[in-house]
């Protein structure tokens, strides 16, 4: 491929946005249209991946509670395995 052909095929190229899915105009690798976008996509995706450890951690927060509930009613004096 030539050169000039290479700047047609980059030019005849459309990307839309991975969040809003508007058209790109820019670089050939930018993925999001602008900072507000990219900044949306990454706070969505980050926010799936911890969901299972907020709700992991809620439930041992619960569990220290009514531990400590126990422990202070002196209905724990000794822990057994």
């Amino acid at each position: 491929m030539n050169k000039s052909n290479l700047m047609n095929h980059r030019t005849n190229t459309t990307r839309n946005c991975e969040e809003c899915g508007t058209i790109i105009k820019g670089r050939s690798d930018k993925r999001f249209c602008d900072d507000h976008c990219r900044s949306a996509y990454n706070y969505r995706s980050a926010r799936k991946e911890n969901q299972e450890l907020q709700r992991v951690h809620k439930q041992l927060k619960r569990n220290r509670k009514i531990l400590k509930l126990f422990w202070d009613a002196g209905q724990l004096d000794s822990v057994k395995y």
